[in-house]
């Protein structure tokens, strides 16, 4: 039997520090199964339909034995990649989804008091209270140090207030791009496992209509900010 098993992953956390534990998994529309992993460098989802002698594609951070039918992370990432395993015979997709947060890539105007909240990808719509925003590993600077305005118990970010406090500069020029790293731990089966998304600010005062496509979980996440008058 040919087997594709694609992964359609959130986010892989990297609580590199913390204790191994035991995965937890159920199952949520957006995917035949819901991942929320604890630990890199362990196996954490066994995939009993895959056991058997398989070829299998092992890229960056993700290592797939199919021997036993095993995932393995081999170092700390929060980029998904896309994973199969391959067989003789028939074609069968599975869609597995690691829990995290994403931001998403949208277009914003200064001066509107825009926001922007992070989706959830788990087994709820919306970030489960009790959640924590901002929160580096010791000694690693937060994001509200770098000039983001956001909120550490939902994790909503004010457009108007990050380029006030200088995400962009004292004076924020055409181009300007700032990569901030968000750290967080969600109150799900992660048990607060410290995890983080990267966001690309980009500041236009071009005239031009400047337009972004969400391209959904794990593509990164760009926000353009715009001088709208």
């Amino acid at each position: 039997m040919k087997i594709f098993l694609t992964a359609v992953v959130a986010l892989f956390l990297i609580a590199c520090q913390e204790e191994p534990t035991q995965q937890s998994t159920s199952s949520q529309a957006s995917g035949d199964t819901l991942v929320y992993y604890r630990q890199p460098d362990v196996d954490f989802f066994e995939l009993p339909y895959c056991a058997g002698t398989y070829g299998c594609d092992t890229v960056n951070c993700i290592d797939i034995d199919c021997n036993v039918g095993k995932l393995f992370a081999t170092s700390c990432s929060a980029t998904p990649y896309p994973w199969r395993c391959i067989n003789e015979g028939d074609t069968l997709t599975v869609i597995v989804l690691i829990s995290g947060v994403e931001y998403p890539d949208k277009t914003h105007c200064a001066g509107k008091n825009e926001t922007i909240e992070p989706i959830y990808y788990g087994d709820s719509k919306a970030v489960p209270q009790g959640s924590q925003f901002d929160t580096p590993p010791q000694g690693w600077p937060t994001a509200s140090a770098q000039g983001l305005a956001i909120d550490s118990k939902t994790g909503k970010i004010n457009i108007d207030q990050s380029v006030a406090n200088g995400i962009f500069g004292v004076v924020p020029k055409h181009g300007s791009e700032r990569n901030i790293r968000i750290y967080y731990k969600l109150n799900d089966e992660s048990h607060y496992t410290l995890n983080y998304t990267d966001i690309t600010f980009v500041y236009d005062s071009s005239a031009g209509n400047a337009r972004i496509t969400d391209d959904g979980p794990g593509g990164g996440t760009v926000v353009i900010v715009k001088s709208c008058n």
